[in-house]
Protein backbone atom coordinates (compact mmCIF):
# COMPACT_ATOMS: atom_id res chain seq x y z
CA UNK A 1 0.00 0.00 0.00
CA UNK A 2 2.84 2.17 0.89
CA UNK A 3 4.35 1.76 -2.20
CA UNK A 4 1.45 2.99 -4.25
CA UNK A 5 1.10 6.25 -2.40
CA UNK A 6 2.99 8.72 -4.79
CA UNK A 7 1.36 7.14 -7.69
CA UNK A 8 -2.58 8.00 -5.50
CA UNK A 9 -1.42 11.35 -4.16
CA UNK A 10 -0.86 12.51 -7.96
CA UNK A 11 -3.65 10.76 -8.70
CA UNK A 12 -5.82 12.80 -5.83
CA UNK A 13 -4.29 16.16 -6.79
CA UNK A 14 -5.51 15.71 -10.56
CA UNK A 15 -9.15 14.06 -9.91
CA UNK A 16 -9.75 17.07 -7.35
CA UNK A 17 -8.95 19.55 -10.14
CA UNK A 18 -10.55 17.88 -12.29
CA UNK A 19 -13.64 17.32 -10.44
CA UNK A 20 -13.36 21.44 -9.10
CA UNK A 21 -13.02 22.12 -12.66
CA UNK A 22 -10.04 24.07 -11.54
CA UNK A 23 -6.64 23.00 -13.35
CA UNK A 24 -4.55 24.83 -12.01
CA UNK A 25 -6.02 24.69 -8.47
CA UNK A 26 -3.25 24.72 -5.34
CA UNK A 27 -3.23 21.49 -3.20
CA UNK A 28 -1.59 20.97 -0.05
CA UNK A 29 -0.16 17.95 1.97
CA UNK A 30 0.83 17.72 5.70
CA UNK A 31 4.10 15.60 5.27
CA UNK A 32 3.35 13.18 7.64
CA UNK A 33 6.63 13.56 10.78
CA UNK A 34 9.70 11.53 10.88
CA UNK A 35 8.97 10.35 14.23
CA UNK A 36 5.95 8.45 12.87
CA UNK A 37 7.98 6.21 11.46
CA UNK A 38 8.57 4.67 15.13
CA UNK A 39 4.68 4.13 14.74
CA UNK A 40 4.09 2.86 11.75
CA UNK A 41 7.14 1.74 9.56
CA UNK A 42 5.90 1.79 5.87
CA UNK A 43 5.51 5.46 7.26
CA UNK A 44 8.69 6.42 5.41
CA UNK A 45 8.00 5.53 1.82
CA UNK A 46 4.45 7.44 2.39
CA UNK A 47 6.64 10.85 3.46
CA UNK A 48 9.21 10.54 0.95
CA UNK A 49 6.05 10.00 -1.70
CA UNK A 50 4.64 13.50 -0.29
CA UNK A 51 7.72 15.17 -0.31
CA UNK A 52 9.14 14.58 -3.61
CA UNK A 53 5.73 15.03 -5.70
CA UNK A 54 6.61 17.31 -8.39
CA UNK A 55 3.03 18.85 -9.58
CA UNK A 56 2.35 22.23 -10.33
CA UNK A 57 0.55 24.37 -7.76
CA UNK A 58 1.57 21.25 -5.21
CA UNK A 59 3.42 22.02 -2.20
CA UNK A 60 3.99 20.12 1.51
CA UNK A 61 4.12 21.15 4.93
CA UNK A 62 6.51 20.31 7.11
CA UNK A 63 4.81 18.72 10.34
CA UNK A 64 7.70 16.89 12.59
CA UNK A 65 8.10 19.33 15.04
CA UNK A 66 3.92 20.11 15.40
CA UNK A 67 2.61 18.75 18.71
CA UNK A 68 0.35 15.65 19.11
CA UNK A 69 -1.70 13.94 21.77
CA UNK A 70 -1.33 11.12 23.71
CA UNK A 71 -1.31 9.04 21.21
CA UNK A 72 1.96 10.35 19.47
CA UNK A 73 0.31 10.66 16.48
CA UNK A 74 -2.84 13.10 15.61
CA UNK A 75 -2.24 16.86 16.53
CA UNK A 76 -2.95 18.22 19.97
CA UNK A 77 -4.98 21.85 19.67
CA UNK A 78 -1.60 23.48 19.76
CA UNK A 79 -0.13 21.46 16.73
CA UNK A 80 -3.20 22.34 14.85
CA UNK A 81 -3.15 25.78 15.32
CA UNK A 82 0.75 25.27 13.61
CA UNK A 83 -0.70 23.15 11.57
CA UNK A 84 -3.07 25.81 10.12
CA UNK A 85 -0.65 28.57 10.14
CA UNK A 86 2.20 26.74 8.21
CA UNK A 87 -0.59 25.63 6.01
CA UNK A 88 -1.87 29.08 5.51
CA UNK A 89 1.28 30.48 4.64
CA UNK A 90 2.27 27.77 2.11
CA UNK A 91 -0.81 28.32 0.66
CA UNK A 92 -0.20 32.15 0.64
CA UNK A 93 3.10 31.23 -1.29
CA UNK A 94 1.61 29.06 -3.92
CA UNK A 95 -1.12 31.89 -5.32
CA UNK A 96 1.91 34.26 -5.27
CA UNK A 97 3.46 31.80 -7.59
CA UNK A 98 6.28 31.40 -5.17
CA UNK A 99 6.83 27.15 -4.40
CA UNK A 100 9.94 27.25 -2.15
CA UNK A 101 9.37 24.56 -0.11
CA UNK A 102 10.38 23.93 3.27
CA UNK A 103 13.73 22.05 4.33
CA UNK A 104 13.93 18.30 4.51
CA UNK A 105 14.65 16.58 7.12
CA UNK A 106 15.92 12.91 7.13
CA UNK A 107 15.46 12.44 10.61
Amino acid sequence: MANAYSANLKQLVTRSRVEFGTPEMAFLSGRIPAKSDKVKPFWKAVRQAQQDLKMDNYAWVNCDDITTGSDGIHYDAKGMVTLGQRQAKMMENLLRGEDEQPQASDE
